[in-house]
C-alpha cells in the first residue's frame, strides 16, 4: 500500500504526462522536474523557514507562505554568500537568471514538501540555460524583492540543451542532501521532520533572514543610548523631595 507522499508524487507525474500528452507544443520546451522527496516516496528533506515552521501556502494564514524558482546564475557561489553577507540581495537577483514561473513549496499536498515541473526552451540560439548548473532560490515573501527571508542552492544538475529541431529534453533537479545539493545561503540540518511515510525524520532546510545593515543597527542604539541618557540628566534636574534624584 503507498504512502500519501507516494501517491502524491504519483498524481503529480502522472499530471505532468499527461499535460504533455495534450499539449504537443509543450515538447518543444525543455521539462525540468523539481523535489524534495525522495525517490520512495516515503519521506522529504522539508523545507522551512528560520523559525523551523515548514512553508504551507494552503491554509489562509500568509506568514509561512513561500515559493521557489529554478534558474542559473551569473555570480559564483562565493560571491553569491558574500553579497547576501552584506545585504546586497538586489546583486544577486540581478545575477540570477530565472527559469519559467515560481512553484509552491507543499505541491504533494504535505507542508514543505514538493514535487513539481517547469517548462521553458534551452536552445542554445535562442539562451544560455543548455548546459548551465541548477539553482533553487527559495523565499519567504510574494517575490524575491519583497522576500525577508532567502535558501539558495546550488545543484549538481544542468539544464538539458534542446535540439534546435525535433523533440525536447528532460533534466531532474533534486534538492536533496544525498544528491549533492550545497547550500550557499541558508541552513541544512538545524532541524529533522518525519512525514511518517516510512523514512523516519530527514534533515530539513531552513531560509535565513536578511540582517539589518550594521550602520542602520548602531543608529537605533545610539538613538536608545542618547534617550536613556537624556531621561537620566532630566530626572537629576529634578531631585524629589528629600532633596535625591530619582532614578
Amino acid at each position: 500500500m503507498k504512502t500519501s507522499l507516494a501517491l502524491a508524487q504519483d498524481i503529480i507525474l502522472r499530471g505532468a504526462i499527461a499535460v504533455l500528452l495534450l499539449a504537443p507544443g509543450i515538447l518543444d520546451a525543455a521539462l525540468v522536474t523539481i523535489q524534495n522527496t525522495n525517490d520512495q516516496g516515503t519521506g522529504a528533506n522539508a523545507v522551512a523557514t528560520s523559525s523551523f515552521v515548514r512553508f504551507d501556502n494552503t491554509d489562509s494564514d500568509s506568514t509561512n507562505d513561500g515559493y521557489g524558482v529554478i534558474g542559473k546564475m551569473n555570480l559564483g557561489n562565493g560571491s553569491i554568500a558574500a553579497n547576501f553577507n552584506a545585504r546586497n540581495v538586489a546583486a544577486i537577483q540581478s545575477a540570477f537568471v530565472q527559469f519559467s514561473t515560481p512553484f509552491t513549496l507543499d505541491t504533494t499536498g504535505l507542508a514543505g514538501a514538493f514535487l513539481d515541473s517547469r517548462s521553458g526552451s534551452t536552445k542554445a540560439s535562442e539562451n544560455g540555460f543548455g548546459g548551465s548548473l541548477i539553482y533553487v532560490w527559495i523565499y519567504k515573501g510574494a517575490t524575491i524583492a519583497t522576500a525577508t527571508e532567502h535558501l539558495i542552492i546550488g545543484l549538481p544538475n544542468t539544464f538539458p540543451t534542446d535540439p534546435e529541431s525535433g523533440a525536447s529534453l528532460s533534466a531532474n533537479a533534486f534538492v536533496r542532501p544525498t544528491d549533492s545539493a550545497q547550500v550557499i545561503v541558508g541552513g541544512l540540518g538545524n532541524y529533522s521532520f518525519d512525514y511518517e511515510a516510512g523514512s523516519g525524520p530527514l534533515p530539513g532546510y531552513n531560509t535565513v533572514p536578511v540582517v539589518p545593515e550594521p550602520a542602520a543597527t548602531a543608529l537605533v542604539a545610539l538613538g536608545f543610548l542618547y534617550l536613556g541618557t537624556h531621561v537620566r540628566r532630566r530626572r537629576n534636574s529634578h531631585p524629589g523631595q528629600d532633596g535625591r534624584a530619582r532614578f
